[in-house]
């Protein structure tokens, strides 16, 4: 059976340093699972692989695709900032690209922080068509849309994210639609090839470390100037506020309803949070495979691979 590597980890944990060594290793294709990185003009609030190495980009039938360090990264810059990109977009993305990746003898790596994105490739979810959020909606807090959701739907409600309004949208419209649970609609589909998933656990301290750093080299990289280059593009405001923490944060410093000490530690400790969050996300899977020593992490992808 074809097969499929999958590395998750919280943000800063070291999935790009791990699956370029990786990929290397075992002739590997990287598609990035990152439900951010897929627009265009979202670098460094994104940490975005190609702020960190050189890419040479290349047109191809499944969109762009950049050769980094003599590996091919797919997902990256696929879509405008002002469109939205769903699950279900990134589902059918990956799953058109697979068969060419299998029949170049390349294995493919999903790779990224997007719990939902990785799991609806690897579980095969079978995403609903037709649960767009009503037109009243626009007047109610995401707080009461996640508090019906848990009224109406509670087991699809335990399996999401109650902060992400599109998620809870969706999941609540489709309930509403059809009186059935979106959690029991999406793993339906037969999957056509094996896969593992590897999370990267880091010690807390080490990673909270990481992220710190992270923070600071987006300040002095430009995100400042990367938010505001994409104001005088025309993305709304609100576009950028809903794509999370940074922007938001960065928004506020361009703003001046924070100094950039404020930006600096309000933003970490917010980062912290979501990592603890991403965490908690993928300790629900009994089929997770933790890793914290990237020897360890080969040994069993060569295992699995075999």
């Amino acid at each position: 059976m074809r097969k499929l590597i999958a590395l998750a980890g919280p943000n800063g944990s070291g999935k790009t340093e791990w699956s370029l060594r990786l990929a290397h290793h075992i002739n590997g294709a990287v598609i990035a699972a990152d439900s951010r990185t897929v627009y265009r003009g979202l670098d460094i609030g994104t940490g975005k692989v190609t702020t960190e190495y050189s890419a040479i980009w290349h047109k191809t039938r499944h969109g762009p695709m950049a050769m980094i360090d003599g590996i091919e990264h797919y997902g990256l810059n696929v879509v405008d900032p002002r469109s939205q990109f769903t699950v279900a977009n990134f589902q059918q993305y990956v799953d058109n690209l697979l068969p060419d990746l299998w029949g170049r003898g390349l294995v493919p790596m999903l790779v990224g922080g997007t719990g939902l994105y990785i799991d609806a490739v690897i579980r095969s979810f079978d995403l609903p068509e037709g649960s767009e959020p009503l037109v009243e909606w626009q007047d109610r807090t995401t707080e009461y849309l996640a508090n019906q959701l848990q009224q109406q739907d509670p087991a699809t409600a335990a399996k999401t994210d109650l902060r992400n309004r599109r998620r809870v949208e969706r999941a609540l419209a489709y309930h509403l639609n059809t009186g059935q649970s979106f959690l029991d609609k999406q793993a339906v589909k037969t999957r056509t090839f094996d896969a593992a998933l590897f999370v990267i656990d880091r010690p807390r301290t080490e990673l909270y470390a990481r992220i710190d750093r992270r923070v600071d080299r987006w300040l002095a990289a430009g995100l400042r100037q990367e938010v505001e280059q994409l104001l005088e593009e025309g993305v709304p405001r609100d576009r950028i506020d809903a794509f999370g923490q940074v922007y938001r944060w960065a928004l506020s410093l361009i703003e001046k309803r924070c100094t950039e000490s404020e930006f600096s530690q309000g933003l970490k400790g917010e980062l912290h949070a979501y990592a603890r969050r991403q965490l908690t996300w993928w300790r629900r899977h009994k089929d997770v495979r933790w890793v914290s020593e990237y020897t360890d992490f080969e040994e069993s992808v060569m295992h699995f691979l075999h």
